[in-house]
């Protein structure tokens, strides 16, 4: 259930930052649709985390404050990948993945290594070596939504017309 848990608050996350990204450029009604759509996705989460627990029998008393803990983390892991992409890809993830070392601004160290030691921190809790394959892909696989995302037109994010971007695997 853990890794369930880690895998969909990363894509409520991504919603969230493609919801933000709208949100910056509406009026006063799209922006109150974007708000919409970030609280439902955040209370879906919420009620599919409580019904994982009650099906790994975690004691009824319990089940609240485990929601809470996963509330906290979310939270915090969103802070995390907001500030990640917001000072390591100011102008578009697409960008962001193109920069070389020596085009870098004073306190920037590129997004993969950033969005890197954010899962390395906040998935993988150190439990894991820095150049670990889980953790490179996870990364890949992160930047790659992002940059999906960050294209989708706002009509095909509002009426739900949307398709996660494909993960070719190694050898294919």
């Amino acid at each position: 259930m853990l890794q369930q848990t880690y895998w969909l608050a990363l894509h409520v996350w991504l919603v969230h930052s493609k919801q933000h990204m709208i949100q910056e450029n509406e009026g006063l009604f799209g922006s109150a649709i974007c708000a919409l759509i970030t609280r439902r996705v955040f209370e879906w989460s919420w009620l599919i985390v409580r019904l994982w627990l009650k099906q790994e029998d975690v004691p009824a008393m319990s089940i609240g404050t485990e929601l809470e803990h996963f509330m906290e983390y979310v939270f915090g892991f969103c802070a995390a990948l907001d500030e990640a992409f917001l000072q390591e890809a100011p102008e578009g993830s697409a960008k962001a993945v193109r920069v070389q070392d020596n085009e870098l601004k004073e306190g920037q160290v590129g997004l993969v290594p950033c969005v890197k030691e954010v899962l390395w921190t906040n998935v993988f809790f150190g439990a894991c070596a820095r150049d670990h394959q889980h953790l490179e892909e996870l990364a890949v696989y992160l930047i790659r939504q992002r940059i999906a995302l960050e294209a989708l037109p706002r009509t095909a994010f509002l009426t739900g017309r949307m398709t996660w971007a494909d993960f070719p695997l190694k050898g294919q």
